[in-house]
């Protein structure tokens, strides 16, 4: 029996482009224990709640289930609480998957003094690194699978890795805009505190592209995804695929690389995801991104309204419930 149910959903600003997350909670009472005695059998099976879908339908007393509208779909949040014979549920939308962290770089050591011409760099633990690949769109190493690191200011472009050893591209030394280098090491040093090699992240193409590509890990069009530290994760069922693809092509041309409004970022650094697409994508593209009754996750333009453009919608008497002077 249901004997509460509170909370917000989305609350969109489209001119910041940031928008609050949904929250809702509701509070059943535990008629016969019956709701217990379903949670532990769930639970006895590994079954727990969290991130759970919990879906919210809306509807009145004299209309079947089948004519119920569904009008908020979130997971399930926090642990459930008891008190007094009620269970309170708390679920939020699936904007909560997109505060994390994204961009945490890696980071390892310098093994051995480097030349300012070296192509082979030996560094304590290679598998850190790993490669990225780049569509067309790219200004540096377009259509390549190459990863970044730096020391000290030099920023060194690579192409592979063989054990603990990492092989420097053509040209690699000295990437983006940096200037190659000597890099010594003392030998004697221990390990831990010799020269820091850190991952770094640069990231480049079409803004919707860039968009998918941080909430979901897939790079659209192309075979390798990114880094499990460069995205969020998010389920592609929970991000409306089709709102990208027709986003239109003078932001995006799904086909062609080289078409769209691009973003491109040069060492990207500890993050929310949240952050980093509201401040920097979903301004820089002109878009923001509602959530849909099923819970997935819009993209859509943001639009100016002119005083001399024509209606869309006529709102009357017949469509108002109540309004005030």
């Amino acid at each position: 029996h249901l004997s509460k149910l509170s909370g917000s959903t989305q609350a969109i600003s489209p001119g910041q482009r940031k928008a609050t997350i949904g929250q809702m909670s509701f509070t059943l009472i535990d008629l016969n224990n019956d709701i217990s005695t379903l949670l532990k059998s769930k639970l006895d099976s590994n079954k727990g709640l969290r991130k759970k879908q919990v879906k919210y339908y809306i509807g009145y007393d004299n209309q079947v289930w089948s004519e119920y509208q569904l009008v908020q779909t979130q997971f399930f949040h926090r642990s459930i609480t008891y008190s007094k014979g009620t269970y309170k549920f708390v679920s939020k939308d699936i904007q909560r998957s997109t505060v994390s962290k994204i961009f945490v770089n890696k980071k390892t050591t310098l093994n051995a003094t480097i030349s300012d011409t070296d192509t082979t760099i030996t560094v304590s633990d290679a598998s850190v690194f790993e490669l990225v690949q780049h569509d067309a769109s790219y200004n540096d190493a377009p259509s390549k699978s190459v990863f970044y690191i730096k020391i000290n200011k030099e920023v060194v472009r690579c192409i592979n890795k063989s054990n603990n050893d990492i092989l420097v591209d053509t040209n690699g030394r000295g990437a983006l805009g940096t200037k190659a280098a000597v890099h010594e090491v003392d030998p004697n040093a221990d390990v831990s505190r010799r020269l820091s090699v850190t991952e770094f992240i640069y990231l480049e193409g079409a803004i919707p592209k860039l968009i998918w590509s941080v909430l979901t890990g897939q790079q659209l069009n192309q075979a390798q995804g990114l880094p499990s530290h460069w995205h969020l994760g998010v389920d592609t069922n929970f991000v409306n695929l089709q709102d990208f693809l027709n986003i239109g092509n003078d932001l995006w041309d799904f086909s062609d690389a080289s078409v769209g409004r691009f973003a491109s970022y040069e060492g990207l650094t500890s993050i929310s995801g949240k952050k980093f697409l509201e401040e920097q994508l979903l301004i820089q593209g002109g878009l923001y991104m509602p959530i849909g009754a099923d819970g997935a996750l819009k993209l859509k333009r943001i639009t100016g309204v002119l005083s001399t453009s024509a209606g869309t919608y006529t709102l009357d008497p017949s469509n108002i419930v109540s309004w005030t002077d």
